[in-house]
């Protein structure tokens, strides 16, 4: 019995061994592969991410310079400036002007929201249960004055973002570096589908304040 193991083992092992061998040899160069696939993929995808960052900080900074050098500009002006922008840039899904309002500019700033919007007058933020109610008193706000294209942004406007943190520190670093600043995913306050997406956001600075360069607002992308 022993003899007659030895004699389908043996020849068994040699068979599978080499067998093996082969399997293991392939499934080795099978995930080396997929780990080049993925990253020449990878590669690709981020040079992809770049390339619009690139973009977009362009289409922010111009919108910016537009803001700073129009003082006092009106809705129908901000549409204007940014519809041949929103066309050529899908993956845009609003722009916004975010204007700094101390809170004793408030009442002003509100009644401009009013002209604007009849049922938008008031600088808002967003409960536990993320419903929007009127802003808490604050030293300062930074609140959504304009945004286009208007249909189904309504509940941005008027809405402080530096009222939540995600938001906050993209508005703390770009402020702070002068520089494009995008924030984490987050969930936009005027989209009832729950999706998620990124604010990008650069600072706009008072051209006529020379080397003050006082910060009063930020132009923003909603992606």
């Amino acid at each position: 019995a022993k003899e007659r193991r030895r004699r389908v083992v043996v020849p068994l092992l040699l068979t599978l061994g080499p067998a093996a061998g082969v399997f293991y040899g392939a499934a080795l160069l099978e995930r080396a592969e997929q780990r080049r696939i993925l990253a020449s993929d990878g590669g690709q995808f981020s040079r992809q991410i770049a390339n619009r960052l690139i973009a977009h900080r362009e289409v922010l900074s111009s919108l910016g310079h537009f803001i700073e050098a129009t003082p006092g500009f009106t809705h129908d002006q901000f549409q204007v400036f940014t519809r041949l922008t929103l066309s050529e840039h899908a993956d845009i899904h609003a722009l916004s002007f975010n204007e700094l309002v101390p809170d004793d500019a408030r009442p002003e700033f509100e009644r401009a929201l009013a002209q604007l919007s009849p049922g938008s007058h008031q600088i808002t933020e967003q409960n536990a249960d993320g419903t929007l109610i009127r802003a808490a008193t604050r030293p300062e706000y930074l609140p959504v004055r304009h945004i286009v294209p208007f249909a189904g942004n309504e509940a941005a406007l008027g809405y402080d973002i530096q009222s939540e943190a995600t938001r906050r520190n993209a508005v703390e670093r770009a402020r702070a570096t002068g520089e494009l600043a995008v924030t984490a995913p987050i969930q936009l306050v005027q989209d009832d589908h729950r999706r998620v997406g990124v604010l990008e956001l650069f600072p706009i600075f008072d051209a006529a304040a020379g080397a003050e360069r006082r910060f009063v607002g930020v132009a923003a992308g909603v992606i």
